[in-house]
């Protein structure tokens, strides 16, 4: 009979995949402390979660992760599915200056350092060897040998390092030249001295006189003479 009937249908669109992510960036350099956790919505729960090329799987729980951009994809019960990507970021490196005064003189505890940090998150705090952390730099007081410098920032990252506070030689007289007076009550006996370690330049003196930059003293009679020697530091 040639009968027709004509009818119009209309097919829904995809459902869009959306989803909540709470991040947790890295808190110190290097380390793997971030974490994600997404929440899948809009589709038909419940969802499935899979970072990178991995297993999917129902928790959207995902740490540790270190700093990076991170490829998830979320999927529902219908196989409709979101890609995403979410970026992890951490701190910089803790990075460290010292500024070290050595001891002055052989055997004394006039040594420092100042340690000055940069990274990380401040404020930092700074210990020296088994000390207790605070808000100082500077640490005075030090004898000649190695010490361990530690920083520590706002988030409990801790870098260490380690100085080396050096001192002088002992100062000592290395020759004492004596030339006697030629005749008894002569006035033409010499002494001179040669140092060693310390911090040159020597300045030398005889008794009770000045201290001059010669070592050798002249016009000397007999006699037993009290010689004194220091060195650029005034270490005697």
């Amino acid at each position: 009979n040639g009968c027709l009937r004509d009818s119009t249908y209309q097919l829904k669109d995809s459902i869009i995949i959306h989803a909540t992510a709470s991040v947790t960036n890295v808190l110190c350099y290097g380390d793997t402390t971030g974490a994600i956790t997404l929440t899948g919505n809009s589709g038909t729960s419940p969802y499935v979660y899979r970072l990178g090329s991995g297993a999917f799987g129902t928790s959207g729980i995902f740490s540790p992760l270190p700093a990076g951009t991170h490829s998830f994809r979320i999927k529902d019960v219908d196989s409709c599915y979101l890609d995403t990507a979410i970026t992890i970021t951490q701190p910089t490196r803790i990075t460290s200056t010292s500024s070290i005064a050595n001891v002055t003189c052989f055997g004394l505890s006039n040594g420092a350092v100042t340690i000055t940090a940069a990274g990380g998150s401040s404020p930092y705090q700074y210990a020296i060897g088994s000390g207790s952390f605070g808000s100082t730099n500077n640490f005075s007081g030090l004898a000649a040998g190695n010490y361990t410098l530690h920083i520590k920032d706002n988030n409990g990252c801790l870098k260490d390092t380690i100085i080396t506070v050096t001192q002088p030689a002992v100062l000592a007289y290395s020759n004492i030249q004596i030339t006697e007076p030629i005749c008894n009550g002569d006035i033409n006996g010499f002494i001179t001295i040669t140092a060693t370690g310390g911090t040159t330049a020597y300045s030398y003196a005889i008794n009770t006189g000045g201290y001059v930059g010669s070592p050798t003293f002249s016009g000397l009679n007999a006699g037993t003479y009290t010689l004194h020697l220091k060195d650029a530091n005034n270490c005697q």
